[in-house]
């Protein structure tokens, strides 16, 4: 009985911290001032997905793929893309298969990559932002 206990304890804990570090991601990412992103995803057509930049870093790397936006925005501007809306980024790239990376955050900012094709395609996402 022992063992179950201590068992049923240690996922309790373990679930608690996946909560904290979903819920404050952002604030741990920005308090670490590094994040290294190595992805080769497959995109759905018209699909986007969206990662954090932590403020004051200095971000390198590089998108490739066939055709795919890239994006750098704020969280107000996110929220407008997302619902479709007009919206204002700080860095673009559009329609495009190969951008290097190489910039610097002030704030926290996010990076969103989005499929341009009707079709699947990879799209290799290959980034450092660092202090």
């Amino acid at each position: 009985m022992r063992k179950v206990s201590k068992v049923i304890v240690a996922l309790a804990v373990l679930t608690l911290m996946c909560v904290i570090v979903g819920v404050n991601g952002e604030k741990i990412i920005n308090a670490i001032g590094f994040q290294y992103l190595d992805e080769r995803e497959l995109y759905n057509a018209g699909e986007f997905k969206v990662d954090i930049l932590p403020a004051n870093v200095h971000v390198d790397g590089y998108v490739e793929g066939r055709l795919f936006s890239v994006y750098v925005l704020d969280k107000h501007n996110l929220e407008h893309f997302k619902k479709g809306e007009s919206f204002t980024a700080v860095y673009s790239w559009e329609n495009i298969n190969y951008v290097k990376l190489n910039f610097n955050t002030t704030e926290n900012l996010y990076i969103v990559v989005k499929n341009e094709l009707n079709e699947r395609e990879w799209i290799h996402f290959k980034v450092k932002a660092s202090r």
